[in-house]
């Protein structure tokens, strides 16, 4: 309760989000991201996609992936002779390999979501999850390790592309360039082109006009036509413009961050402080 009317006598002066970056992949995912473009490359059936069973399922466990993103497919019986498993048996790192091939029905059917992974979907459909190990590559059925690297791939892509806070914001310090880019990325996503982001950031301050300007001279450079330039994403003249100008006041917003430390002095000097909307 002490600590509640203490609030009840503050003022919060500012609450500014941080700055955005992506969360992007490293090492092992980077690794296994890598691989499962090879594999999805490579024609099916085809001698380079087989070979490469083996390195991504390793991937996978070394990621350790194989509990967020199972696979619910089947396994063929293991060839007579071999150590991997014999028939009409099971060992405990083959587990719900004999019987997923009797629920391989519901088994599909569990992959309605394909681009997203839940630990208890194998559970909830009623199939079994099985444990891929690098040496039962053979034993795959093609079609459901192909579907299974797609929805493998898209939910790294997520992974990629997700979202944090990147640091903290510092109370009167306006964002950096590289910054003040992220902020724009992270709030218009793929609605402006990056080079029009890019543009925003370093030139707002000049105007709408200024902007235009160099987007105009960025597009129809030498350049244009083999660095992916020009391209608005399918958005027309009149929103690109709309967005441009939102950008940029929303850059001049962020800019103002130094007023934070007058609202400082004034509230210790007992001052009155204007009430803004939130950016929540």
């Amino acid at each position: 309760s002490i600590v509640a009317k203490r609030r009840g006598y503050g003022t919060i002066i500012s609450h500014n989000v941080p700055p955005y970056g992506r969360a992007g992949l490293y090492k092992q995912l980077s690794a296994l991201r890598d691989l499962l473009a090879e594999y999805r490359e490579a024609p099916a059936g085809a001698p380079a996609a087989a070979a490469l069973r083996g390195p991504i399922i390793d991937a996978i466990n070394m990621a350790g992936l194989q509990e967020d993103c199972p696979y619910d497919g089947t396994l063929r019986p293991a060839a007579p002779g071999t150590t991997s498993s014999t028939p009409g048996t099971s060992g405990p790192q083959q587990q719900g390999a004999s019987s997923s091939s009797s629920s391989s029905g519901s088994g599909t059917a569990a992959g309605s979501k394909p681009a997203q992974f839940q630990r208890s979907r194998g559970a909830a459909a009623g199939s079994v999850v099985t444990e891929l190990r690098a040496e039962d590559a053979e034993r795959l059925d093609e079609a459901e390790f192909s579907d299974y690297c797609s929805r493998l791939y898209q939910y790294l892509q997520v992974l990629e592309n997700r979202l944090f806070s990147e640091g903290l914001h510092v109370l009167g310090v306006p964002p950096s360039t590289d910054h003040m880019r992220q902020y724009l990325a992270a709030y218009f996503g793929e609605d402006l082109p990056e080079e029009a982001v890019q543009v925003v950031a370093e030139h707002g301050d000049q105007g709408l006009t200024a902007v235009r300007t160099r987007l105009e001279r960025l597009y129809s450079g030498p350049s244009a036509s083999t660095s992916g330039a020009g391209s608005t994403g399918g958005t027309s003249g009149a929103q690109l413009e709309s967005k441009l100008q939102e950008a940029i006041s929303i850059r001049q917003l962020l800019c103002r961050n130094t007023e934070e430390l007058d609202g400082v002095l004034r509230a210790l000097n007992g001052e009155y402080i204007h009430p803004e909307a939130g950016g929540d």
